[in-house]
């Protein structure tokens, strides 16, 4: 359990970092479908995964 939360708490950080990039002066916010597309892509991705890619770190 403790690995899943370090997981999702990584993959979270990912986000927050992703959205303080598109947010930034002068730059327009991401529409919601990109969003999506990009939670889609690392969640359905194997390589990406949540386990695969703590390891990694």
């Amino acid at each position: 359990l403790e690995n899943v939360l370090k997981g999702i708490h990584a993959l979270y950080e990912t986000f927050r970092r992703f959205r303080r990039q598109q947010t930034a002066e002068g730059r327009i916010p991401s529409p919601k479908r990109a969003w999506l597309d990009f939670a889609e892509t690392i969640l359905e991705d194997p390589k990406n995964s949540v386990s695969p890619s703590y390891r990694k770190n």
